[in-house]
Parts: C-alpha cells; sequence; structure tokens
C-alpha cells in the first residue's frame, strides 16, 4: 500500500516543492486509471501516486477521481484535505500539471518523462522564486 508523505501541520512552499518534485522525478511514470488516459490522485493498486495524491491520506475518499486540485477543494471533499492545502493550492495545482502533462508533452518535444519533468519542474521553482537543489539531487 502507498505510504503518503505527511509534511505535519504547516510545510512551507519549499517543502511541498521539495517533497512533490523527488516524487515525480523519481517516479517516471503518471499515476492513471486502467486505460492510461485519465491521471488519479492515487492508482487502484494503490502503488502509484500523483504529486497531489502523494499527500493524501489512505483513507481520503477520492484518491480514484481525476478532478484537479482546485475543483476538489471547492466541493464537499476538501474537508478531507490536509490542513494546508489551500495554503498551497497554487503550487499544487501547477505540480500536478506536471504530473498530468508529462506524458504526452515530453514527447511531443523529444524528451523522456523525466527530462521533461525537470525542466518543468525547474521553471515551476523560478516562478515560485524556491530553491532547485532537490532536482540536481534526483536527476
Amino acid at each position: 500500500m502507498f505510504q503518503p508523505i505527511d509534511l505535519g501541520e504547516c510545510p512551507s512552499e519549499q517543502q511541498v516543492f521539495d517533497a512533490a518534485a523527488k516524487y515525480l522525478l523519481e517516479q517516471e511514470k503518471r499515476c492513471t486509471d486502467e486505460s492510461g488516459r485519465k491521471c488519479l490522485y492515487r492508482s487502484k493498486d494503490g502503488e502509484n501516486a500523483c504529486a497531489v495524491g502523494l499527500f493524501l491520506p489512505n483513507d481520503f475518499p477520492h484518491l480514484h477521481d481525476n478532478a484537479g486540485v482546485s475543483t476538489m477543494m471547492l466541493s464537499s471533499a476538501s474537508r478531507h484535505f490536509p490542513p494546508w492545502f489551500l495554503d498551497h493550492l497554487s503550487l499544487l495545482q501547477d505540480l500536478q500539471d506536471v504530473h498530468d502533462e508529462s506524458a504526452f508533452l515530453g514527447e511531443l518535444v523529444g524528451y523522456t518523462m523525466r527530462e521533461w519533468r525537470n525542466q518543468e519542474l525547474h521553471s515551476l521553482a523560478s516562478l515560485y522564486k524556491l530553491d532547485t537543489s532537490v532536482l540536481d539531487e534526483v536527476s
């Protein structure tokens, strides 16, 4: 069973980025449904997660949904997210996009999934003014 990452009550933006970026670069695949088309927070076999799903507790009632984190935060599901999600919603949405888009956009420009994710994560770090040393450690 997947072991979610617990960042405590009030992680910094850097801590969220570091944990998600490390996971995404080591993962080298998307977390999808059986068809491989729809990204999920957590795979049904419990072995894989997306950039948002890796922080969700195993009893989260919508683990196998494919709605964006922003949409889910506006629904009744929001009470099940870790309390800090709202503080980092923009970053989480951007990290989710890196996960969801990495399979087809990277291929379009001739990158491996890891190369595409690394490039996109560097761009995100620049946008949010975050340190990128975790990307160098994993790459």
